[in-house]
C-alpha cells in the first residue's frame, strides 16, 4: 500500500466514525457534567471544580504513557489499532457510571465517587482516543490527502457534538426526574459510542500494520530520547499550547453559556437551540476550509479562528440580555470561529510529527498526540476548574434567582474572560512556521535518509 497517496473517502468516512463515538461522549461531558453536579447531584461549584481539574490533571500525565506506549506496541490489531478494541467497552462503561447518582450515597462519600467515575473516564477515553487520532495520523504521509482525512474527521465529530449540545437537555426531560434523564441518555449514548468506534476499528483493518509497511528505527528509543525528541519538536509544542487555550474554553464556554441563558436571560428553553447555533456554525467552517485550504496556510485558518471567537465573547458583553437575535448571531461567529480553529489542529499535530522527525531524525507519532492531548487535558482541567470556582467566588446558588453579582460573573466567565484567552491564543500561534512546500521538502529528506 502506498502511503503517501490518497486515502478513498468510504476508508475516511468509516474511520471518521470513531471521532463520532469518542466525542459525542465527550462533549457530553464537557458541556453538561458541571451542571449535573451542581444541580442534579447536589455538588458544590466548589468541589465540581475539583473534582474536573483532579481528573484531568491525572489524566493529562497519562496520556503521554499511553502514547508512548502505542508507540512501541506491536500487535496483530497493529499499533495504535489495538488500543481502540482494547478500551471501547471501558469508555462506555465508566461514561455511564459518572452520570449515576447512587441513592444511598451523600456528601462527601457522593463527591468521591463521582471523582472516581470521572478519573475512570478520562482514563478510559485517553487510552483509547490517543492512539486513535495516532492511528489517523499514520495512514498517509501525502498533505493534501491527510488534511482531507482529518477535516472529515472533525466535520463528522461536529455532527456528533450537535447531538451532544442539542439533543441531551430535550431527551434529559422526556424522563420523570433529570437524575433519570441524565442517566438514560448517558446509556444511549454509550451504546451509539460503542458502535461507532467498533465500525472505526473493522474498517481500518487494511492499515493495521501501516508502521511496518515504512522504514522503521532498528534501535528502540529511551524515555530520555523521546523527551529530548519533544522538547526539540518547538513547532509541536507550539500547536500543544494553542491546543491548551482551546480546550480551556471548551471547558468554560458552553457550561458557561447554560447558566447565562438561565440564570441572566431567563430563557432556559432556549439553551439546546444555542448550542445547535453555535454547533452548525462549526460544521459550516468545514466546506469553507477546504475550498481555502489550498490556497490559504492552516495557521491563518487558526488565527483567523481565534480573532473571531475573541471578538465575539468581548461584543457579548454589551448585548441586553433581551436581545435574542444578536445573542444566538454571535454565538454563531464564536462558533463558526473556533471550527476554523479546530478543523485543522490535528492535521497540524501530524505535520509537527514530520517536522520533528526531519529534525530529530525520530518519528514520535503516538507520543507526540499523547503530549498534545496532555496540553488539551489539562486545559480542560484549568477551564473545569476555573469555571466552578468562578461560581463559587460569584456566590453562584442552584435553582435559585442570582445576585447582581453573581450575574455580572456570570457575564463575564461568557465574554471577557474567552476573549482574553483567546487573544494569548493568537501571540503562541506567531512562531508557528511549517508550511505546505516544507511539509513537502521534509518529506522527501527524510524518505531518502537510510534507516538508523
Amino acid at each position: 500500500m502506498d502511503f503517501n497517496g490518497k486515502i478513498p473517502v468510504k476508508d475516511m468516512t468509516l474511520y471518521s466514525f470513531g471521532a463520532f463515538g469518542y466525542m459525542l461522549l465527550f462533549m457530553t461531558m464537557t458541556t453538561y457534567l458541571m451542571y449535573f453536579y451542581t444541580d442534579v447531584m447536589g455538588i458544590g461549584a466548589a468541589a465540581a471544580g475539583t473534582i474536573f481539574l483532579i481528573a484531568r490533571l491525572i489524566d493529562a500525565v497519562f496520556g503521554p504513557v499511553i502514547g508512548s506506549l502505542s508507540d512501541k506496541t506491536r500487535s496483530k490489531h497493529g499499533r495504535y489499532r489495538a488500543y481502540v478494541l482494547w478500551t471501547m467497552f471501558p469508555v462506555a462503561i465508566t461514561a455511564v457510571l459518572t452520570f449515576t447518582v447512587p441513592d444511598f450515597l451523600e456528601g462527601t462519600q457522593l463527591v468521591v465517587y463521582a471523582a472516581v467515575a470521572y478519573i475512570l473516564f478520562d482514563l478510559a477515553y485517553s487510552a483509547g482516543n490517543i492512539p486513535y487520532l495516532s492511528m489517523g495520523g499514520s495512514m498517509t504521509f501525502d498533505p493534501d490527502s491527510r488534511t482531507h482525512l482529518l477535516s472529515t474527521k472533525t466535520f463528522v465529530s461536529k455532527i456528533s457534538q450537535v447531538l451532544a449540545t442539542t439533543f441531551t437537555l430535550p431527551i434529559v426531560h422526556l424522563f420523570v426526574t433529570p437524575k433519570a434523564g441524565f442517566f438514560y441518555t448517558a446509556v444511549i449514548y454509550a451504546a451509539i459510542a460503542l458502535i461507532s468506534i467498533y465500525i472505526a476499528f473493522r474498517s481500518t483493518v487494511r492499515y493495521a500494520h501501516v508502521e511496518t509497511a515504512k522504514k522503521e528505527e532498528k534501535h528502540r528509543l529511551t524515555l530520555k530520547e523521546q523527551v529530548i525528541g519533544m522538547v526539540k519538536n518547538n513547532q509541536l509544542l507550539c500547536i500543544a499550547a494553542s491546543f491548551l487555550i482551546i480546550s480551556i474554553m471548551s471547558a468554560v464556554s458552553n457550561p458557561a453559556s447554560i447558566y447565562y441563558m438561565r440564570y441572566n436571560v431567563g430563557q432556559a428553553q432556549l439553551i439546546s437551540s444555542l448550542m445547535f447555533t453555535g454547533t452548525i456554525a462549526a460544521i459550516l467552517a468545514v466546506p469553507l476550509v477546504s475550498l481555502l485550504a489550498k490556497k490559504l496556510e492552516k495557521k491563518t485558518f487558526v488565527i483567523a479562528g481565534f480573532l473571531m471567537s475573541g471578538l465575539a465573547s468581548a461584543l457579548l458583553y454589551f448585548v441586553p440580555y433581551d436581545n435574542i437575535v444578536l445573542i444566538f448571531a454571535l454565538k454563531f461567529l464564536y462558533g463558526l470561529g473556533t471550527g476554523f480553529a479546530m478543523i485543522l489542529i490535528f492535521s497540524m499535530i501530524a505535520d509537527s510529527v514530520d517536522y520533528g522527525e526531519w529534525r530529530t531524525g525520530r518519528r514520535l507519532q503516538g507520543l507526540s498526540f499523547a503530549v498534545s492531548v496532555f496540553f488539551q487535558k489539562t486545559g480542560m482541567a484549568l477551564g473545569g476548574w476555573l469555571l466552578g470556582l468562578g461560581l463559587a467566588f460569584i456566590g453562584y446558588v442552584p435553582d435559585q434567582a442570582q445576585s447582581a453579582m453573581s450575574q455580572q460573573g456570570i457575564l463575564w466567565l461568557n465574554s471577557w474572560i474567552p476573549a482574553i484567552i483567546f487573544a494569548l491564543g493568537i501571540l503562541i500561534m506567531l512562531p508557528y512556521n511549517i508550511t505546505k512546500k516544507k511539509l513537502i521538502e521534509f518529506r522527501a529528506e527524510i524518505d531518502n535518509r537510510p534507516a538508523k
